[in-house]
């Protein structure tokens, strides 16, 4: 639900928790990682990066389009490149925003 800034899902929060159960940041673990986010047509509406990460590097996007507009309620499709020696295949699925 972002948009409506009530600290409850406000971001898509990608935190990375490990065999111990430790959480860690998302971009203090994939410091080069690419997320690129598409419309249900392939039209890409978002790309970040750990220069685009929101709540201390936890939140890598919040449902706004590349010019910081609301994008509207619809599932979206995401690749998440880690960029890193053993993933060389992007991360994929969808994300669904709801208002």
């Amino acid at each position: 639900t972002p948009g409506n800034y009530d600290r409850a899902n406000d971001y898509w929060d990608v935190t990375y928790v490990d065999e111990n159960h430790q959480s860690h940041k998302f971009y203090d673990i994939y410091p080069q990682a690419r997320v690129l986010i598409y419309n249900r047509w392939g039209k890409l509406v978002f790309e970040g990066d750990i220069n685009k990460s929101y709540d201390d590097g936890n939140g890598i996007w919040d449902g706004k389009d590349n010019s910081s507009r609301d994008l509207p309620v619809d599932s979206y499709y995401y690749l998440i490149y880690l960029n890193n020696a053993v993933n060389v295949e992007p991360v994929k699925g969808t994300i669904t925003i709801i208002r």
